[in-house]
């Protein structure tokens, strides 16, 4: 029954995820923490401005985190509106999305990872958009342009860039010249970057120290607690489950929506990459991960055709993230 006022679409449901947002979210509102100094100490630049802009406030730094989650939310569920790869309009990618964020309370705050993750789908949406157009098609141009601009608030998303490539072989016929193009737009944030820093006499090295600090210097270790560990491999199962199920429909589904679901299967399989290889990577890439687990989820909970098993697995992760937050409110 709950499934069903997030699955569907109107005021009422757009109302119910931002309200269910304030709630998984209320209490880092009423009592903000400050962001790990780990996080500010190995600013990319465009991370460094903002957080700098915010400074000690950590009201204003929750509030906008949970806005970017916002944003990010509803994008996806308008990403699938518009290409209909779900076929069927509904909110559940932005329910799981807001949902699924009040699984760290310690990242409900405005992060490097969130205007990088925005950035990242914002990216794969003009990917996407070079589907069946002739020619030489400029929009991987703006794909690595905007991952290379989300780069400069995350370093770590650049181990992404490879889905673009791949995107690439994916969607279209391989023209080198849209590779090479692809590797222009990565690098143009970083040429400006630059020209920035000589015309304000700023040490040129400054960016490349915080790339390689960020990408090799070992980030803080995560304290797993054991209902973080029950909550995480309870997830994975259902991510698990929802993946099959979809390799299941696969072949009966439009040539379009494998190519998306394809690409987004990539992703998922880079992001969790760089979770376990990459030493500057750590839970921040949770946020990144939920894109593709929120539609492969949606999915799942759309196309099951035993809709009790649907509403028992949207509760168990309703019921996870809940129970997560009141253990960590009660330090229990």
């Amino acid at each position: 029954m709950l499934l069903k006022y997030y699955r569907s679409i109107g005021p009422g449901s757009i109302l119910l995820v931002i309200l269910t947002g304030v709630l998984l979210w209320m209490y880092q509102f009423i009592s903000p923490a400050q962001l790990t100094a780990y996080y500010s100490e190995n600013a990319m630049p465009l991370f460094l401005f903002i957080d700098s802009v915010l400074g000690d406030n950590a009201f204003a730094r929750s509030v906008s985190g949970f806005i970017l989650v916002l944003i990010i939310a509803f994008y996806l569920s308008n990403f699938n509106t518009r290409l209909f790869f779900i076929t069927e309009r509904t909110l559940l990618p932005s329910s799981v999305y807001v949902i699924l964020s009040g699984f760290f309370i310690n990242l409900q705050t405005f992060n490097p990872v969130l205007p990088a993750t925005l950035l990242l789908i914002i990216a794969i949406d003009r990917v996407i958009g070079s589907y069946r157009k002739p020619g030489i098609a400029y929009n991987y141009f703006d794909a690595s342009l905007l991952l290379g601009l989300a780069s400069m608030f995350y370093a770590n998303i650049l181990w992404l860039f490879p889905v673009i490539i791949i995107a690439i072989l994916i969607i279209r016929t391989l023209y080198l010249r849209e590779i090479f193009l692809s590797v222009f737009g990565l690098i143009t944030p970083y040429l400006v970057a630059l020209a920035i820093y000589y015309i304000g006499g700023h040490d040129l090295s400054i960016i490349k120290d915080r790339l390689i600090n960020n990408i090799l210097k070992g980030s803080p270790a995560y304290l797993w607690t054991t209902a973080d560990l029950i909550a995480i491999c309870t997830g994975a199962l259902i991510i698990i489950i929802s993946l099959v199920h979809l390799l299941g429909r696969y072949n009966a589904k439009k040539i379009r929506t494998r190519k998306i679901f394809s690409l987004l299967i990539w992703m998922l399989v880079f992001a969790l990459a760089t979770f376990f290889l990459v030493p500057g990577a750590s839970v921040e890439l949770f946020y990144i991960v939920l894109i593709p687990a929120s539609y492969l989820l949606s999915h799942f909970l759309v196309f099951v055709r035993n809709k009790k098993i649907a509403n028992i697995v949207f509760a168990i992760v309703c019921i996870l993230i809940v129970g997560l937050q009141v253990l960590r409110i009660y330090n229990i």
